[in-house]
């Protein structure tokens, strides 16, 4: 039974505001603070947890990687866990090593934080079932390392394997990982690339990718690359395309990788948008696909017709196996090994941890290209699926009412992408700002990601995805 560590929430005299611990993607019901500050740490409205007079939400349980590392740690089915990796300034968490997961049915996810970290001989027994990917990176300018990794089962719940923040600036390298059934991308590594990301590098060593949903190796951020890793569909979950390796923004390059797609999901081997290109080499690829084999500027060179579709040497092929450390690599550099004494923080320090997003804004799979009726998409469907398209809707929206028509002023932030709706106020970004003069005046907006901030002064009411999830009368 995983170790509960509810977020706590106290409400500051002076300024009569409250914060909330759970900063999960908008999954569950919105944490609204007293009047002067609000934070909003994410909502889902679908069996959303009601709000009390205090303004808090059900907590997620957080554990420190330390107390996981060298055991079998079962989560139980529904239940929520976030495994803390690394340290940053509420606390230090300690390394991921020698685990054995047991998370069949339940919402359980990984998450580094800071620099230096290191995710090593973890295997996960599932599917799991969350709304984020297992396993959640990101570092501060400096190294991380994932390392003899098995997440071979997937995830029942449409979500994917490994995602890279946006917000990533320095080196991550993920090496000898199985990753499989996954319906938003196996390793999910180019939101760095974005105008706004962090630039980080993602190296992506020794892998093996089996019918991941969209893309088995999705890569961005300068001298990001794959190497010496196998990517093979032959039936993608959910009926989502999947493509071996897909490069965003950024000059990737492949080496040493096979590829073999088929069945009716496989689409092209490799496929550079947003301006990238691929420098694919020493390797073979097979596909079904009959619109091309590569799609964008990707350029060849000792390609064969015959690829290994086998995991490379190195790689875990259970959970037992990879918690074992029986396929752990001796090519570790000194600089991703971090010590194993980190200290645990208090319970209300770790509030902060989660600051998740799948980037919805720039590239979700739920627009992933549509299929005809035999089962074959035109090339225009396949650029579609190019999630920068500026008809691209966003997932959520917001709309600020005046309970009682006293002024209301309000300013919030989100993570991601946020438009004004017609009645709409002022968005800087993604900030919006307002003022609402009468009982029946409202402000609408749409957004994707998390809110990050929201402050208002008077009787506002919130309605998030055409539910009313907080009444400033209430607290």
């Amino acid at each position: 039974m995983p170790q509960k560590r509810d977020p706590s929430s106290e409400t500051d005299a002076h300024n009569e505001s409250l914060e909330t611990d759970d900063r999960s993607r908008l999954a569950g019901a919105v944490p609204i603070g007293r009047r002067g500050c609000l934070r909003l740490a994410g909502a889902t409205l679908a069996g959303a947890a009601a709000i009390g007079a205090t303004g808090t939400a059900a907590a997620k349980e957080l554990v420190n990687a330390s107390e996981v590392s060298g055991s079998t740690y079962e989560v139980p089915e529904g239940e929520q866990v976030r495994i803390l990796v690394g340290e940053n300034e509420y606390g230090e968490y300690g390394d991921l090593e020698n685990a054995l997961i047991k998370a069949e049915g339940a919402n359980v996810q990984i998450k580094s934080f800071g620099n230096d970290w290191t995710i090593r001989n973890v295997g996960i027994e599932g599917p799991t079932d969350g709304d984020q990917p297992d396993i959640d990176l990101d570092t501060d300018g400096g190294s991380g390392l994932v390392e003899n990794v098995y997440l071979g089962d997937g995830d029942a719940n449409d979500s994917g394997g490994i995602f890279v923040k946006k917000e990533h600036s320095g080196t991550i390298t993920v090496r000898d990982c199985y990753v499989a059934e996954y319906l938003d991308n196996g390793i999910y590594a180019s939101a760095p690339g974005q105008s706004d990301g962090g630039g980080g590098t993602t190296g992506i060593e020794n892998c093996y990718g089996e019918n991941n949903g969209v893309a088995h190796f999705r890569v961005g951020g300068e001298g990001s690359y794959v190497r010496d890793s196998v990517a093979v569909t032959n039936d993608a979950p959910g009926g989502y395309v999947s493509r071996g390796v897909w490069a965003r923004r950024d000059d990737i390059e492949v080496e040493n990788t096979d590829i073999k797609l088929t069945g009716d999901d496989a689409t092209s081997a490799i496929w550079a948008t947003g301006g990238a290109s691929v420098d694919y080499r020493n390797s073979d690829y097979e596909t079904t696909y009959p619109y091309g084999d590569f799609d964008g500027d990707v350029d060849t060179t000792d390609i064969g017709s015959d690829p290994d579709t086998s995991p490379p040497s190195g790689v875990p092929t259970s959970a037992e196996e990879a918690a074992g450390g029986s396929a752990s690599s001796d090519s570790s550099d000194d600089e991703d090994e971090s010590s194993e004494t980190d200290e645990e923080t208090d319970d209300e320090e770790e509030s902060d941890e989660t600051n998740e997003e799948t980037d919805d804004a720039e590239e979700s799979a739920d627009d992933e290209q549509a299929r005809g009726s035999e089962g074959e998409a035109s090339d225009e469907a396949n650029e579609e699926t190019d999630d920068d398209a500026e008809d691209s809707d966003l997932p959520n929206d917001v709309t600020l009412r005046s309970e009682t028509g006293d002024d209301v002023r309000y300013v919030f932030s989100v993570e991601g992408d946020l438009e004004a709706e017609p009645s709409g106020d002022e968005v800087s970004g993604s900030t919006a700002r307002g003022v609402l003069l009468s009982e029946s005046s409202e402000d609408a907006y749409e957004f994707a990601g998390e809110f990050t901030e929201f402050r208002y002064s008077g009787p506002i009411v919130i309605d998030v995805n055409g539910e009313t999830v907080y009444r400033a009368s209430d607290d």
